[in-house]
């Protein structure tokens, strides 16, 4: 049912790249191999892919939030990808059978049930189809949110974003 909802969708509103009109995909790969990494690290343990400031990437997230385009997760799902195994590739080798922990940030159970997805969790799924040997294994439980926040977007200063988020998460320590 929803792949005749979707066709009918795509028929009135056509799927483009958002950068050359491309028809049938939210971002060609071509068009993506023109916005640049970051390579951003903060204290070595987070790592931005792209800037929220690219236009491009600002309304890729924007559409796959707030539109419904799921799709747009397969994209970052597989930037996402390629450059974990970058990043980790020597590691990996000491590594061996270990798995790799991928842990969505949780959405308050008010803003899933609105929403109807989590985008972070799809781009984790994303990210896992794109592995082999099951490299990666996703845990929904290790973190929780149980406070309500207002919403990211809606906040204009850095500090007030930090604050809303204060205490919205929780850990446990089930991996399941």
């Amino acid at each position: 049912m929803n792949s005749i909802f979707e066709t009918i969708l795509n028929i009135i509103f056509p799927v483009e790249c958002l950068m050359c009109n491309k028809p049938n995909v939210d971002l060609c790969g071509n068009c993506l191999q023109t916005i640049p990494h970051t390579g951003h690290t903060v204290n070595n343990s987070i790592y931005s892919l792209y800037s929220y400031k690219n236009k491009t990437i600002k309304e890729l997230i924007w559409k796959m939030k707030y539109k419904n385009r799921r799709s747009v997760a397969q994209i970052f799902g597989r930037e996402l990808f390629d450059e974990i195994i970058e990043v980790l590739n020597e590691k990996m080798l000491v590594l061996g059978s270990e798995k790799i922990l991928l842990v969505p940030i949780p959405l308050h159970k008010n803003r899933l049930r609105r929403r109807g997805y989590n985008q972070s969790d799809l781009i984790a799924q994303a990210i896992v189809t794109h592995g082999t040997n099951n490299l990666f294994e996703i845990s929904r439980t290790v973190l929780t949110r149980p406070k309500d926040t207002a919403q990211q977007a809606r906040s204009q200063k850095r500090n007030d974003r930090f604050q809303n988020l204060a205490h919205a998460f929780e850990y446990t320590d089930s991996i399941s």
